[in-house]
């Protein structure tokens, strides 16, 4: 089946085709992309999200008040739907998870949008400028390994903030508030596994490419002392009788003569291309003779042509 590819341009020197589907790598590069946006939308969420951790029903006096907690502020929430939230006043005050758990999301947060970018000038269904297959390929392996790299920071940070809620839960001796774990800890472990199975699709969709074969080269013979082919070539050494036939017609570096072969004048052997090339030659001048290379020697030539005609 042939495959249709549009392009449309992006911005200048970046182009987008669209239409080409028949590649298995095209599809593990687009499904690996929008799992790795999708995460990364979840991650924002997670991040803003207010409910790391809620308050245990079995501590409430009464159900119609609930408390919960996220990475920036503290909420109550009534059951008429009026919210009340602070903000924690410090920083440095704060546990040491919680200051850990929000430098890792906003890491992951980073190194998530630099993924998706890098992502997707990697894909092979994008154009910018000339780069080849093996360099696109090598673009999007770094986006899948950024992608797994966010979705680690991810489920390192929301498995940490767990580990503390659930320690401080069955602890005995905690005299706290305790907590349950919240929507925003589940968003976070989603988008880490989304993360992680995006990027590895990516990683998986580049493969070893062979690099490509070596150009085509002509060998030329040139000569050392001026530019260009050199006209006067040695024949390969052979003992077979059409070299024989042949070599007496070879030029001699010395005189630049050619030796004109025996033919019946009374016959065609007069009008033959063997006999007739090396007595012209033998009557060009020495000085077209002696040229070095194919280009001095048209230019010799034409030159004793255009005096021979003109005198």
């Amino acid at each position: 089946m042939n495959e249709i590819s549009k392009c449309f341009q992006v911005f200048p020197g970046v182009q987008v085709l669209c239409g080409t589907f028949g590649s298995m790598a095209v599809g593990l590069q687009v499904v690996g992309l929008l799992l790795g946006v999708v995460s990364w939308c979840l991650q924002s969420s997670c991040t803003s999200s207010q409910v790391w951790k809620m308050r245990s029903q079995m501590e409430s006096v009464t159900s119609s008040q609930q408390q919960f907690e996220g990475l920036w502020m503290s909420c109550a929430a009534t059951s008429l739907g009026s919210i009340q939230c602070s903000r924690f006043k410090t920083v440095l005050g704060l546990p040491a998870h919680l200051q850990a758990c929000r430098a890792l999301m906003m890491l992951s947060l980073l190194v998530g949008l630099a993924s998706i970018i890098v992502s997707v000038l990697g894909l092979k269904c994008t154009k910018i400028g000339r780069t080849s297959e093996h360099v696109k390929d090598q673009i999007a392996l770094t986006g899948g390994i950024l992608f797994i790299l966010s979705g680690l920071f991810t489920l390192i940070a929301v498995s940490w903030y767990a580990a503390r809620v659930i320690n401080d839960f069955y602890d005995p001796l905690y005299g706290g508030v305790r907590f349950e774990l919240g929507a925003g800890l589940y968003m976070g472990w989603a988008a880490s596994c989304l993360a992680i199975l995006g990027g590895s699709m990516l990683c998986c969709s580049c493969r070893k490419t062979p690099p490509p074969p070596p150009a085509r080269q002509f060998a030329y013979n040139f000569s050392t002392t001026s530019r260009g082919p050199n006209i006067y070539r040695a024949a390969p050494a052979s003992d077979s009788s059409s070299y024989k036939a042949y070599s007496a017609a070879l030029p001699k570096r010395s005189t630049c003569l050619l030796v004109v072969p025996r033919v019946s004048r009374s016959s065609l052997g007069g009008r033959a291309f063997s006999y007739q090339a090396p007595v012209l030659w033998n009557q060009l001048p020495v000085w077209v003779r002696e040229a070095d290379t194919v280009s001095v020697f048209k230019n010799r030539l034409k030159t004793f042509l255009f005096d021979k005609a003109y005198s």
